[in-house]
């Protein structure tokens, strides 16, 4: 599992370096949420419960996570805001192209 480097926060994630924490050691972690790049190449984002890391799914995969949420709705809300700076920045919603540019 890797992280982006300037993670997105969701505004109802009281302690984030706590939260980060559980989910990279995948213990005790949370009712929390994750955004991370699609595991389809037609879809942008993926929101997943931070539980699901510990399952069969992601243990193939490693997940590029670029967001953490404390709920669906804080999830939801993240990946609005990350939606509405691709578009003001780019003029259109790819958000996986977005977030890649400013990676490198």
């Amino acid at each position: 599992m890797e992280f982006y480097p300037d993670l997105y926060i969701g505004e109802k994630v009281e302690k984030p370096g706590v939260l980060l924490k559980k989910i990279k050691k995948q213990k005790k972690i949370p009712d929390a949420y994750i955004i991370a790049f699609a595991q389809s190449a037609d879809d942008e984002l993926d929101i997943r419960n931070a539980k699901d890391l510990n399952k069969e799914f992601y243990a193939s995969e490693n997940p590029y996570i670029v967001g953490i949420a404390e709920d669906y709705a804080d999830a939801v809300d993240v990946v609005k805001k990350i939606a509405e700076e691709c578009f003001a920045k780019r003029g259109d919603c790819r958000l996986r192209d977005f977030l890649s540019e400013r990676i490198q």
